[in-house]
């Protein structure tokens, strides 16, 4: 779980999620986290939004599943996992992602030989969210039972 948590957090760093500033403070705008696992694997996080179930998230994680499916040049897809989990979200400028300048002084004289503090300094200014994880293989053809076809989920122009 700890480590579905970490790799969560680095997909939506990595990745960038986009954000925007209002007077509440900074909030989530792209629904989705997306990202190529190999040839025809892919993870899909579908953020829940202020509004949205569980439900709701997995049809989206389903939607977007669909259109890279689609998208890759594929017709089918199967999921091979897919569960809740939660990510986190921090704005890139705040200091949280500066590394302290004088380690023996902050850690060794301050803070004894403690390196909890820098650890938990990387959670200060986040927020979590719900979200929707799908992970799944596509395919040309129908490989048979399991499978969806990216054509329920999404209008194709094309027939297969």
């Amino acid at each position: 779980m700890k480590n579905t948590f970490i790799f969560s957090v680095c997909a939506v760093l990595s990745l960038g999620v986009v954000t925007s500033c209002n007077d509440s403070g900074t909030n989530i705008t792209s629904q989705y986290v997306d990202y190529r696992d190999g040839e025809n694997k892919f993870t899909v996080i579908a953020i829940q939004k202020e509004g949205m179930d569980e439900q709701d998230a997995k049809k989206a994680a389903m939607h977007r599943a669909a259109e890279l499916t689609k998208t890759n040049g594929f017709r089918y897809f199967r999921l091979k996992k897919e569960y809740t989990t939660t990510i986190l979200h921090t704005d890139p400028t705040e200091d949280v992602y500066r590394f302290p300048g004088n380690l023996y002084q902050e850690d060794i004289q301050e803070q004894g030989f403690n390196r909890d503090r820098i650890y938990e300094r990387q959670g200060i200014g986040a927020q979590s969210y719900p979200a929707y994880r799908v992970e799944f293989e596509c395919y040309d053809k129908n490989p048979g039972r399991g499978a969806y076809d990216a054509c329920d989920y999404i209008e194709c122009s094309e027939n297969k």
